[in-house]
């Protein structure tokens, strides 16, 4: 098969606004911010603007919005946020060795993102990274345990390994 074929697509789910699609490509392709709306070919029409990533950056977890910032966290620990209006990058940074495959969550107005060794780093929101925790799970876990992303129900956070199923929460409260 022609190596040009996997870099068309790309396993992350788009995000959106009231007014515009944000459509990353998995693979070294570009992200994309599309204008809703319109009817046919809207190729001209209706993409806002489009980003060429850097050569190394995959992503494989999906993007999330918050405000008017875009963040994507990738396979080589790099977390990058875009200004979701221009496609400006506004920062990005390492954040650590691990690699990032789960899908980022909002909780408490915070960004967790699950890391492969099971650290979720939690992230203020802003146009710098402040990162104001890390949190490892203990035990033995390796490269790749975590690649599930996280699920919030009943005021709980669900955390899948590759062998266990962590729950975390206040004991009998909902």
């Amino acid at each position: 098969t022609d190596p040009r074929d996997q870099a068309r697509f790309g396993e992350m789910i788009p995000v959106s606004n009231a007014t515009t699609l944000f459509a990353p490509s998995g693979r070294p392709g570009p992200v994309q911010a599309i204008k809703l709306g319109g009817v046919g070919d809207v190729t001209k029409t209706h993409v806002v603007w489009q980003i060429e990533r850097g050569k190394g950056h995959r992503d494989c977890s999906s993007q999330i919005l918050w405000k008017d910032l875009l963040y994507a966290a990738d396979n080589n620990g790099f977390l990058t946020c875009y200004d979701s209006n221009t496609g400006k990058v506004v920062f990005n940074e390492r954040l650590g060795n691990a690699k990032s495959l789960a899908s980022p969550v909002a909780l408490q107005g915070k960004l967790l993102f699950l890391m492969d060794d099971g650290e979720t780093l939690v992230i203020e929101p802003g146009r710098k990274l402040n990162i104001v925790g890390r949190n490892k799970l203990d035990g033995d876990q390796t490269e790749l345990d975590f690649g599930a992303s996280p699920a919030i129900a009943d005021g709980k956070l669900y955390l899948r390994s590759q062998r266990y199923l962590y729950c975390i929460g206040t004991r009998g409260k909902s």
